[in-house]
């Protein structure tokens, strides 16, 4: 009998098992089967089958995301009303941020015990959520206009605003700024993600590792940064159409796009809560196995001795 020695065999069992518990599969393990590269958009996923598709959504935000932007071209009064801190754009901004924070613990707390989500999918849950309250925390200043507490010197000083946040620091500004980054980051979870979980394998990586949002929501995202471009090259071309004097017209295109992505955010994170709860239901409204398969079948012993003792 050998015994095998060095590190091959068994550390590769070794790590497998280390990648499975965080990702829940090794993905060298699993054998795909062979397509042809000509094949291969033929391979779509029918994963976002699942329901609410989130179509019946994206038709009811799609008038809201157009009437968004059609409002910026409404007279100084009401443009100069809708677009200061904690009015209708910003707030609602703010607002659709903290909803999806709470979308995340939301689903967090129903998943964090089930072996069919692996641990970086359950943590990036918690990550975003943390991510999406601080944000929400910083549109509002962190209550600073709320509550009517005044900017620390020193944070006064660099702050580009002179508010009690961090994504107007000025030591932030450049290329890559909070802002760009968040235009990156929707990008990412809300159009990328999903269209990329259309095909069957990046779906079984990418579901270890974040959740996914509905596709169906991923051409209001484009929607969104296409009517930023428009109407940005429209003020350009013709100035006359921005009425605001107490704004510009970049800060309420800016202002805008935003908005529309974390109420989109929102959106697509509480339609995973309801496919979620939509699944559980479903699993629990099964059928259990009848009766009288779940009685165990009396031995010989027993029928001889029922029949000695059955009625009379």
């Amino acid at each position: 009998m050998k015994l095998r020695t060095g590190a091959g065999p068994l550390t590769s069992n070794v790590g497998a098992w280390m990648i499975e518990r965080i990702i829940g599969h090794h993905p060298v393990v699993e054998e795909m089967p062979a397509r042809s590269r000509a094949r291969w958009f033929a391979a779509l996923s029918t994963s976002d089958a699942e329901r609410p598709s989130g179509w019946i959504q994206a038709i009811v935000l799609l008038p809201f995301v157009v009437l968004i932007y059609a409002s910026l071209l409404l007279d100084d009064a009401t443009v100069s009303w809708l677009l200061p801190e904690e009015h209708p754009i910003e707030l609602l901004g703010a607002l659709g941020l903290l909803a999806a924070g709470i979308a995340c613990l939301v689903l967090w707390r129903r998943v964090r015990r089930r072996s069919s989500w692996p641990f970086l999918r359950r943590f990036s849950l918690l990550a975003l959520a943390a991510l999406f309250v601080f944000g929400f925390g910083e549109e509002i200043s962190w209550g600073q206009r709320i509550f009517g507490y005044g900017t620390p010197e020193s944070l006064a000083e660099a702050n580009a605003q002179g508010e009690t946040n961090v994504h107007n620091l000025a030591a932030l500004g450049g290329w890559l700024n909070m802002d760009r980054m968040f235009q990156v980051f929707w990008l990412l979870i809300g159009v990328v993600i999903p269209l990329l979980a259309l095909w069957a394998r990046p779906r079984r990586f990418l579901q270890r590792l974040v959740p996914i949002l509905p596709v169906a929501l991923a051409g209001l995202f484009v929607l969104n940064q296409i009517l930023t471009k428009a109407l940005h090259d429209a003020f350009v071309h013709d100035p006359g159409l921005w009425n605001s004097t107490k704004f510009g017209f970049t800060h309420g295109i800016f202002e805008t796009k935003e908005t529309v992505s974390c109420v989109l955010l929102a959106t697509g994170f509480w339609l995973l809560v309801l496919r979620d709860r939509a699944s559980s239901r479903g699993n629990a409204q099964e059928p259990d196995p009848p009766h009288e398969a779940l009685q165990p079948r009396a031995t010989g012993e027993e029928q001889v001795a029922g029949a000695r003792t059955g009625p009379l």
